[in-house]
């Protein structure tokens, strides 16, 4: 009786370890993916740092105290495409996604993602997903303004680190 006892014990603990807990599939993450509208998330996102990229670029024009030339708009409008150009090649989806499964299927559970698209497929999910473009371009903008306003403290550092830098030049 008491191996009996010891035994359901043992399977019981064994059967509640997270350690044994079956790992999420790249299909059960594939489709949180799409419930969550991660691809529409992330081309909102490569938007939304380009135009960050176009108003850097003329807040820096705006520092300087003139406006760019011709000429200078012209390279700053390549720089614009190319980076661009980068970015779908090198950062694009078809190459992000993958990954993303892979860092999800190893950090997740099949029952922990498949609680996440019974959330996400939800009303108050669906509110979450809806609501987050605007969160996140309103966070970047709150980040970027944080910057721009810690900017000077940061130039200024770099210079006293460049000045002390040249000292120990030989």
């Amino acid at each position: 009786m008491m191996k009996k006892i010891l035994s359901t014990l043992v399977v019981g603990l064994c059967l509640t370890n997270p350690s044994f807990a079956q790992p999420a599939s790249s299909e059960s993450v594939k489709e949180l993916m799409k419930v969550t509208k991660s691809q529409d998330l992330y081309k909102q996102m490569s938007s939304y740092i380009e135009q960050m990229i176009s108003k850097t670029i003329s807040e820096v024009e705006m520092q300087q105290g003139k406006p760019l030339n011709s000429q200078q708009k012209q390279v700053v409008a390549n720089f614009a495409k190319k980076f661009s150009k980068i970015t779908i090649e090198d950062m694009g989806w078809e190459k992000l996604e993958p990954e993303f499964t892979r860092i999800y299927v190893t950090n997740f559970t099949q029952e922990e993602i498949d609680g996440l698209i019974n959330f996400y497929k939800s009303p108050v999910g669906q509110a979450a997903i809806n609501k987050m473009p605007l969160v996140m371009e309103q966070s970047m903008k709150l980040g970027q303004d944080l910057t721009k306003d810690a900017m000077p403290k940061i130039i200024a550092a770099a210079k006293e680190m460049v000045t002390e830098l040249q000292k120990y030049e030989k």
